[in-house]
């Protein structure tokens, strides 16, 4: 888990079982072995939302995903399932896990949730895709991680969720 930290800069928290006590989430953070991560940043209302999507997604056009009918919107980073947990599920809990606590703090409001991944990583597409998520658009960037080529394709992906008419509802289309 740690080399994945190493790639991705963004904060990575786990839920854990541990009855709130602090002291015994370090030690199960510190000492357990991590099978998955992610992090959720939201709720941003449409300003701060394209603002957050420009400065800390790199999405070259955010306004393209912005749509009148959302009211809240948030960012999904840096998934990762290690290798020895993949295939079982996992990343697909996380995924459902990550939309059923973007609705839970927006009281089930019409939600949009977004993310970024490299365009040619089929095994997290298709995680997101079994979550729901549809491509918005796709884009090129200058990629400075170690091992990339100088230009990267990414997919930006989106779901959408909540609702009057039902709050647990995906409303992607």
């Amino acid at each position: 888990m740690w080399p994945a930290l190493d790639q991705h800069s963004c904060c990575c928290r786990t839920p854990l079982e541990s009855e709130g006590n602090k002291d015994q989430e370090r030690d199960l953070l510190l000492k357990e072995e991590w099978l998955a991560s992610l992090t959720l940043s939201g709720p941003f209302d449409k300003e701060a939302a394209v603002a957050m999507f420009k400065s800390h997604m790199w999405i070259d056009s955010p306004s393209i995903i912005m749509d009148d009918e959302i009211e809240f919107y948030f960012g999904l980073y840096g998934m990762y399932v290690a290798p020895t947990a993949r295939g079982a599920g996992l990343g697909v809990s996380l995924v459902e896990y990550a939309k059923e606590k973007a609705l839970e703090i927006v009281g089930g409001k019409k939600t949009r949730v977004v993310l970024v991944v490299d365009f040619d990583n089929i095994g997290a597409r298709r995680t997101y895709e079994k979550g729901q998520f549809v491509l918005n658009h796709d884009y090129w960037f200058d990629d400075t991680r170690c091992g990339r080529s100088e230009r990267t394709q990414s997919a930006v992906l989106r779901v959408d969720i909540g609702g009057t008419d039902n709050p647990r509802k995906d409303t992607t289309s």
